[in-house]
């Protein structure tokens, strides 16, 4: 039995989603036959690149007219990885020198069936130095045969003279409201009874990636809110807020009484602290005058509470100090991630202390 991913991983160009603009340019260079020797596409992990690298691939190696026909044998052979003449490469395990020596080695090697030999090189900036090098000779000159689609997440690491010698395509965030639709898309077509709001939240996890949205989607019991928080490990606005309140407001007594009440509940403090740095983000940007959908964040529901905590308590010119929580909460999270309740404790005492209040009661 196919998993969610398989069943639903994209088989034309038309059915990326979120990708518009790389769509766009790789159907005119296939419109006007001006296919390049070299590809790079670089973006976040599940949005695309290496379900686009297998259709690019299709696409070249097509026997019909209508590319990709998803019928001929070299479509076919494609699809179900089975085709000698597409030789997909993971270069996080495959990154030494004589890994890529092989290669060249064997790109001396007309194609067994196909028009083209195209090699997809997964994760490639994590190849080492003298295996760029290796490389960078045959992008520089590659032979008529032969296409490379590199993809990688972290574009920064390759180095230009590589870079230069491909055509560069960076596979975007989709953002929440894509991978959304995607998920009830999806949900319509296997009659999946689905909550709106739990697809919200599903994508605002999902981190962008419409591989790890349906993965989640098909580990739920059900497609409710409730369950989706239960995957996440996602805490209730109504712990989350009064926290944050207590700490803009500097109210001691309160925060601490808070953070303990949570742990005895069974709740872990790396998900507090998680949950208020995400809020104080939104918070944030709410005072500055931000737009929040640009942040990709959040769902409709936290935005609109972000907004109405800042508005409460910018009244009469007084800016909370969010910027001042967000350093501390972070240096919570990141100094000693599995955060115990001592040091945390410590930790906002300690913040609260610099400028002391009056108790506010929430």
């Amino acid at each position: 039995m196919s998993t969610l991913t398989d069943k639903y991983r994209p088989q034309t160009l038309d059915e990326i989603y979120g990708q518009e603009a790389n769509v766009t340019i790789l159907k005119n260079s296939i419109k006007s036959n001006r296919l390049h020797s070299s590809y790079l596409f670089s973006g976040a992990r599940g949005t695309g690149k290496t379900s686009t690298a297998r259709i690019l691939a299709k696409i070249i190696n097509c026997e019909k007219d209508n590319k990709p026909c998803n019928i001929c044998d070299n479509c076919i052979s494609i699809h179900k990885k089975h085709s000698n003449d597409i030789i997909e490469i993971d270069a996080a395990s495959h990154r030494k020198v004589e890994d890529i020596e092989q290669v060249l080695e064997d790109i001396r090697f007309v194609p067994f069936h196909s028009k083209k030999k195209i090699y997809i090189l997964d994760e490639f900036h994590m190849l080492s130095d003298h295996a760029f090098n290796a490389l960078l000779k045959v992008l520089e000159e590659p032979p008529t045969h032969i296409v490379f689609i590199l993809c990688t997440t972290v574009p920064e690491k390759i180095p230009d003279t590589v870079r230069s010698r491909c055509l560069q395509l960076i596979f975007k965030n989709p953002g929440i409201e894509n991978i959304k639709k995607y998920l009830m898309y999806v949900c319509e077509k296997e009659n999946l009874k689905y909550d709106v709001e739990a697809l919200e939240t599903l994508a605002e996890r999902a981190g962008g990636s419409f591989r790890d949205a349906l993965i989640t989607l098909e580990s739920l019991p059900e497609i409710t809110t409730d369950s989706v928080r239960y995957y996440h490990n996602i805490l209730d606005n109504k712990i989350v807020i009064p926290f944050i309140y207590a700490i803009l407001t500097r109210n001691t007594k309160s925060c601490l009484q808070r953070l303990n009440k949570f742990v005895e509940e069974g709740g872990t403090i790396k998900y507090l602290v998680y949950e208020s740095i995400r809020f104080l983000r939104l918070m944030n940007a709410a005072s500055l005058g931000s737009d929040l959908k640009i942040l990709r964040l959040s769902t409709t529901e936290t935005q609109n509470l972000a907004i109405d905590l800042t508005n409460r308590l910018c009244k009469n010119n007084n800016k909370p100090p969010i910027i001042e929580a967000l350093l501390m909460l972070s240096d919570i999270r990141y100094a000693h991630f599995e955060a115990d309740l001592i040091k945390t404790e410590v930790a906002i005492i300690e913040y609260c202390a610099r400028k002391e209040k009056e108790p506010v009661n929430v």
